[in-house]
């Protein structure tokens, strides 16, 4: 059955970097600040994945210090669980 689950192919390292590196560029410009976090969570997640802890930690840190300054509690606990 063409068009089915199974006929889609998961993106590559590539294409997932290029997209969660461009992601927070779309909410800083229309000023909604609450969604760039979940992208540098994306991205921390992205690079635990492939085994580059440090980078996965930058992007953490830069999440924890966004939702931080607007008290966001549901994403900080949620990223602190997955450190």
């Amino acid at each position: 059955m063409a068009g089915s689950p199974k006929d889609l192919t998961r993106p590559t390292y590539a294409t997932r970097k290029s997209y969660l590196t461009s992601c927070p560029q779309r909410p800083r410009e229309l000023g909604i600040r609450a969604l760039i976090a979940p992208c540098y969570v994306g991205l921390a997640r992205l690079y635990r994945r492939i085994g580059k802890r440090t980078e996965s930690d930058e992007h953490f840190a830069t999440a924890d210090d966004d939702v931080r300054e607007r008290g966001m509690t549901y994403w900080r606990e949620k990223a602190e669980a997955e450190r």
